[in-house]
């Protein structure tokens, strides 16, 4: 899906999928303010464009930090260049904010058609990230817990979590080998 969104977008979309943002979210990142490149880089998640305005998200755990792996800060300090503080991480060519519906009929729906998933909304980044995290760390995931991923991605509760990704968790009932070593 990557390879046939245009490389000047590919960064945001790669954003999309590792950080699990909700769209209003992605758009209203700010250098500086809610992206944050230090030693440990990590996104400030506080504000999202909803409704045609600023706002704070829905609940207060909406408000989360979200860290950075290491090659995604790499490239967002690229991208940065010499940006000022508070200036908008993705923009227009004209270096306003981005419209979510110019993103998905301009960008991430032809890519979709092209690559054969005509399917793909904005919102199917953010469940390929609840996948990534809860995929176990032997296949390539996170490996993370049901709580880790309800902060991760600003769900109320990690019950609210479970509802909308427990596919991705059942693995069945799985073996009782492991009583003989408690023995």
């Amino acid at each position: 899906m990557l390879t046939e969104i245009p490389p000047e977008w590919r960064l945001f979309f790669e954003l999309l999928a590792q950080t699990g943002l909700r769209i209003g979210e992605a758009i209203e990142l700010r250098w500086g303010r809610d992206v944050i490149l230090g030693n440990e880089p990590y996104l400030r998640v506080r504000w999202q464009w909803a409704d045609g305005r600023v706002c704070a998200p829905k609940t207060r755990f909406g408000k989360r930090d979200i860290p950075l792996s290491p090659g995604l800060a790499e490239r967002l300090r690229a991208l940065r260049g010499d940006a000022a503080d508070d200036t908008y991480a993705f923009t227009t060519s004209d270096g306003t904010r981005v419209d979510r519906r110019n993103i998905y009929t301009r960008i991430l729906g032809p890519a979709a058609h092209r690559a054969g998933y005509p399917w793909v909304t904005l919102h199917t980044f953010r469940h390929t990230c609840a996948s990534l995290l809860f995929a176990p760390v032997e296949v390539g995931g996170g490996g993370k817990n049901v709580k880790q991923v309800q902060a991760w991605l600003g769900h109320h509760s990690p019950a609210f979590t479970l509802q909308q990704y427990v596919h991705l968790v059942d693995t069945g009932v799985g073996t009782a080998d492991f009583f003989d070593e408690l023995r």
